[in-house]
This record gives C-alpha cells, sequence and structure tokens, in this order.
C-alpha cells in the first residue's frame, strides 16, 4: 500500500509527473530507486513490528499450553495414584476379612468334637454345620461376592448350633466350650469390624471409578468397581453368643 501512495503521490503531481517522465525518458532512475529505496524500508519496519508482535504472542501461548499441560499431567497422575491407593486399600481389608473367616474354619472342628460329647441327638446340626465350613473352605479363593453368600449360610449355621446349647447346661461348665465359645464371638466381632472397613473401602474405590472425571483414568488404566462383601440375611452377622 505504500508503494501505491508514494506512486499515485508522484503521478497525480504536474510537476512531479514532468519531472519522473523526463527522468525516465532520460533513464535517470535515481529519484525512482530512491522512492523504491524508502518505500521498501518502510515495508520492512512494518513487517519487523509484525513478526516481533507475532512472536511475543506466540512466545506467550507457548507458555500458557506448557503450564495447561503441566497441569493436566499432575491432576492426572494424582488422579491415577487416588485409584492405586483405594484399590490396595480393597485388597488390605478384604485380607483383613480373609484371615478372621479362616480362623473361624479352623475353630469349628474342634466345637463340633467338644459337642459330640453332649449333642449325640443334635446330629443333624452339627453334620450341617461341617457341611458349611467344607462349602465355605471350597470357596475360600472366590472373591467377596461369591464369598459371601456361602460365609452367611455358615453364620446362620453357627447362630443354630449355639441356640441349641441353651438345652444342655453341662456345656455351660466345660471350660473346651467356653473357651470355643468365647473364641468364636471375638471372631465373628472382628469379622464384622473387617466387613465394615472393607465395604467402607469399596464404597470410595467405586466412586472414583465411576464418578467423572477420575473414570476416565480407571478405563485406561483397568481399573475396575470391587464387589461388596454382604451377608444373605443381617441376622447372619451377629455374634453367636447374642443368642444366649
Amino acid at each position: 500500500m505504500a508503494r501505491f501512495f508514494f506512486a499515485d503521490y508522484f503521478l497525480e503531481s504536474p510537476e512531479m509527473q514532468y519531472s519522473l517522465a523526463d527522468q525516465l525518458h532520460c533513464y535517470d532512475c535515481r529519484l525512482v530507486a530512491a522512492v523504491q529505496s524508502a518505500a521498501s524500508a518502510w515495508f520492512g519496519r512494518y513487517t519487523g513490528r509484525l513478526e516481533l508482535a507475532g512472536g511475543e504472542g506466540m512466545q506467550g501461548f507457548g507458555w500458557w499450553g506448557g503450564a495447561l499441560c503441566v497441569l493436566v499431567l499432575l491432576a492426572g497422575i494424582y488422579g491415577y495414584n487416588r485409584l492405586v491407593f483405594n484399590r490396595a486399600r480393597v485388597a488390605e481389608a478384604w485380607s483383613g476379612i480373609d484371615v478372621q473367616l479362616k480362623r473361624r474354619s479352623s475353630l469349628i472342628p474342634q466345637l463340633v468334637a467338644c459337642l459330640k460329647a453332649y449333642m449325640a441327638h443334635e446330629r443333624d446340626t452339627l453334620e450341617e454345620l461341617v457341611i458349611r465350613r467344607g462349602e465355605a473352605q471350597a470357596h475360600e479363593r472366590d472373591g467377596a461376592a461369591g464369598r459371601g453368600p456361602i460365609e452367611g449360610q455358615l453364620s446362620a449355621a453357627l447362630q443354630r448350633t449355639f441356640a441349641l446349647v441353651e438345652g444342655y447346661p453341662e456345656l455351660k461348665a466345660d471350660a473346651v466350650f467356653l473357651d470355643l465359645q468365647r473364641n468364636l464371638s471375638e471372631v465373628e466381632e472382628h469379622i464384622q469390624m473387617a466387613r465394615r472397613y472393607y465395604n467402607g473401602a469399596v464404597r470410595e474405590l467405586n466412586v472414583l471409578v465411576e464418578s467423572v472425571p477420575s473414570n476416565l483414568l480407571a478405563k485406561a488404566f483397568g481399573f475396575r468397581c470391587a464387589a461388596y462383601f454382604a451377608l444373605d440375611d443381617a441376622r447372619d452377622g451377629l455374634s453367636p453368643q447374642l443368642e444366649f
């Protein structure tokens, strides 16, 4: 545009028209060269300003873009670590339940042997208790969803067994039975505490796996919802000691 402005100025001025024509006809290009030099210098300065402004803008955009990428990366690391932490907490809580369930299962044979001496007429009840224990042992490698109903049936069988003890006063004077009864009662209480802790950990993990935006990380890295450890009947979780 600057070149056209200078050209129009020279062409519209009669004096300059003559001078320019005369110089062109005389092949004296000094004025034309000066005009071209001035126009080129003006264009150079204008273009330099544009390049400087554009460079500063691009540099600022680069800084903001880099900061945004860092923030997104930190948020992703934080979200991933939360998922890992809650998954580990669920595994830890389940191991606590597993220990108590195995401890309870190990006490049942001693209980059955002690009760046989006094409850010979309750063979069916004792056999059911043994069967439920065998089923629980067969499913020891199952997860919470499959193991919960089996362990609930074992708890119910224990409750029925201890309910029958009410009809045998001599058992209450047996030191072995009282020790077994106390140990089983403590185990049941520990199972319930471990169960509450486990289900709380499962809830925290499942919220992260299903909520936005952490569900994007969970899906990308293979995190899945965990199953709650639930009993078929809420009364199955009561301590056998409460039946007395």
